[in-house]
């Protein structure tokens, strides 16, 4: 059994690439030639990761948790598993743009509830990430695997209800042209179960909001 509890981001990386389609099904747009973007089924997924995808595409609502004590719905950077964080502003176009006009009355829900907490840009991202302008993508800090929370994203595309994993940009790690979003399928099921607990941290949040029950 894969024990994603004691899994470095690189060897969560590494497994992905064991899982993921072998087939690009997303061209990028913008200024590098890349092949294009992997995509992975969610149940091949650590179970808490899985959970969380499920919580966000299958509400009809705005999925964002209140976080640790002093945080709020305008926090932007929180390392808590499932919690709402800025804006992904796509400026290097990894990508594809967000399509506007596919956008639900759950997508102008999250637009309108992103506008009003989420409209200030990240300055711990310097000029690389965060905005005051929607691009469709927004975070949420990951959670499955031992790191998750320092070095993982989701990225909603609540225009088109579309999740993808990122690695932290961590380019590095795969070959030669690939792309570090990977798109979910997304598949009901319960996703990879793993031996051992998450953190302190990470145990305490999602008992409280009654997350991972």
């Amino acid at each position: 059994m894969v024990d994603f509890a004691v899994m470095t981001t690189r060897e969560m990386a590494d497994y992905i690439k064991t899982v993921w389609s072998s087939e690009h099904v997303i061209k990028k747009r913008g200024r590098r030639p890349v092949q294009g973007i992997r995509s992975v089924n969610s149940t091949d997924l650590p179970e808490k990761l899985n959970r969380l995808i499920n919580q966000i595409l299958a509400s009809e609502e705005v999925f964002d948790l209140p976080g640790l004590p002093g945080e709020s719905n305008t926090t932007l950077a929180s390392e808590v598993p499932g919690k709402m964080r800025s804006y992904h502003g796509n400026i290097d176009g990894w990508l594809p743009d967000a399509d506007y006009t596919k956008m639900t009355t759950k997508g102008r829900k999250y637009a309108a509830y992103i506008s009003e907490f989420k409209g200030q840009p990240n300055n711990l991202k310097g000029k690389s990430g965060g905005g005051t302008g929607q691009t469709g993508y927004i975070e949420y800090t990951a959670v499955g695997w031992r790191q998750a929370g320092q070095h993982g994203r989701l990225v909603y595309n609540y225009y088109e209800d579309k999740m993808y994993l990122t690695f932290h940009y961590q380019t590095e790690w795969f070959g030669k042209g690939e792309n570090v979003f990977v798109l979910i399928n997304w598949q009901l099921g319960l996703g990879k179960k793993s031996p051992g607990t998450t953190s302190a941290k990470a145990a305490h949040v999602w008992a409280l909001n009654s997350v991972d029950g």
